[in-house]
């Protein structure tokens, strides 16, 4: 229905807050293949848990399972609202031609695979290699991390950038060779075959890019196997306990099911049903008194309300604020660079390299452009010894020296360099294509960006180091 699709738009593609959809095909319902998509409603929390329930999107009915097949789906759904095209993340079990699909006619958006998927992926694999016992219990836990009572010990998945996972897979060799005989052929194995799915759909920052929070959770394809069991009980029950059922008897199903969990949205407006408004959107709900009093068209108009407000409608907090003035307010250059797609560096950060671009291009004769190479930015810290900003053919624009460079591959140097010799376009497409799926931002030099050079020091004095016996 449009209403799913406008909720996916609603959902799914607005920076200011959004969710990964998940998609996970399910069988055993006729003789024929059922992919459905499952968003969540993040107007809406669920009264038992406090989490936003999981909405049924649009459904696939299909024989096969093909690259062709999913690339239709995919494919269809931005052709019925374009608005999809900004899809932010979506999430799947790591069927291949289910991935390639989607990330095709998706290509913004940030893939995700099941942590679930991926541990079972990986025990199988060991069993083959006939690790087991407590060999592949440390394995299993030196990649996806493991509990302790109260404290979680991160592992490969938890790495905090593409650098990070690979010199942390490097260091297992060794240990893994001599947990088991065959624990090298695994590393071998795992190197060669898993490596990439992590460092592209796994790791800390491709999970907090792709909504999950920081730090992020874990993700899993659960709500769509929930969706999966709700489909197939309620077209049960609705074939009065048949176990398969055709195409046209699914469908109608589906249908049904549809209008119903639609309803269900609309009973949170009167404050009934097992969903409440979330606390930034009670404006929207209305009392049963006044419900009371209310004609038919002024009722429709009210439920209509809960199926078209964005998350932008929230009541304004800081963040907001500072997200909406960005958005519309207004620098062309940092409109420029959110319409291209960078959103996964905060919005402050980038605000400050711009109005500091803008500021050093104001000054007269201040950039210079040396050649097509190369341009001279001066600096403001320490005017003897400006940044150098070097230029590539493939729209890179590097400074070695800035630290903020070495953080988000992106400065107020660079920015003011491509401003000046007319390559911004050039530098944010690279930036993109480079940087979006690979974890975007080096956390360790983020998290020391903007920090005083003494960190650490008394003064100009390194810290006093302290004996054992102290």
């Amino acid at each position: 229905t449009d209403r799913q699709l406008n909720d996916m738009v609603r959902f799914c593609c607005n920076p200011v807050e959004f969710k990964p959809f998940t998609v996970d095909p399910t069988f055993d319902i006729g003789d024929y293949n059922v992919t459905p998509i499952t968003y969540q409603h993040l107007l809406l929390e669920n009264r038992k848990d406090g989490k936003h329930p999981s909405m049924i999107g649009p459904v696939l009915i299909h024989e096969k399972k093909t690259t062709e097949t999913y690339s239709v789906f995919s494919g269809t759904l931005k052709s019925l609202n374009p608005g999809l095209g900004k899809v932010l993340a979506f999430g799947t079990d790591g069927e291949k031609a289910l991935v390639t699909a989607f990330r095709n006619n998706f290509e913004r958006a940030t893939n995700l695979l099941c942590d679930l998927h991926l541990k079972a992926n990986v025990e199988s694999k060991l069993q083959e290699f006939g690790i087991s016992g407590k060999a592949k219990e440390t394995i299993v836990a030196d990649i996806f991390g493991k509990q302790r009572g109260t404290v979680f010990e991160a592992g490969l998945a938890d790495a905090s950038s593409r650098d990070m996972f690979v010199k942390q897979l490097g260091q297992l060799e060794e240990p893994w060779s001599a947990l088991h005989q065959t624990g090298r052929h695994f590393f071998k194995w795992f190197h060669n075959h898993k490596s990439a799915d992590f460092v592209n759909c796994v790791i800390s920052p491709v999970r907090q890019r792709a909504g999950l929070g920081c730090p992020p959770e874990k993700f899993t394809t659960n709500r769509s196997e929930a969706t999966n069991n709700v489909l197939q009980d309620f077209v049960s029950r609705e074939s009065h306990g048949k176990k398969k059922v055709d195409e046209y008897s699914f469908a109608l199903s589906v249908e049904k099911l549809v209008k119903i969990q639609k309803e269900d949205v609309e009973l949170a407006v009167v404050g009934r049903g097992e969903y409440k408004l979330r606390e930034d959107f009670r404006h929207l709900e209305v009392a049963t008194s006044e419900w009371s009093r209310m004609r038919d068209d002024q009722r429709k108009a009210v439920l209509q309300k809960i199926h078209d407000a964005n998350i932008d409608e929230m009541q304004q907090s800081s963040v907001t604020q500072a997200t909406n003035a960005l958005r519309s307010g207004a620098h062309p250059v940092m409109q420029q660079i959110q319409s291209i797609g960078i959103d996964w560096i905060p919005h402050d950060v980038l605000s400050a390299m711009v109005n500091k671009a803008d500021s050093l291009n104001q000054e007269h004769h201040s950039v210079m452009p040396q050649n097509n190479e190369t341009v001279v930015v001066p600096s403001k810290s320490n005017p003897r010894d400006p940044h150098v900003v070097n230029l590539f053919a493939n729209g890179k624009a590097e400074c070695a020296k800035c630290p903020g460079f070495a953080a988000f591959s992106i400065c107020a140097h660079t920015l003011a360099a491509c401003l000046a010799i007319d390559r911004l376009k050039d530098f944010l497409r690279w930036l993109v294509s480079t940087k979006r799926n690979s974890g975007g931002i080096n956390l360790s030099a983020a998290v020391a960006y903007g920090m005083p050079k003494g960190r650490g020091r008394k003064g100009e004095r390194a810290p006093r180091k302290r004996s054992v016996g102290n």
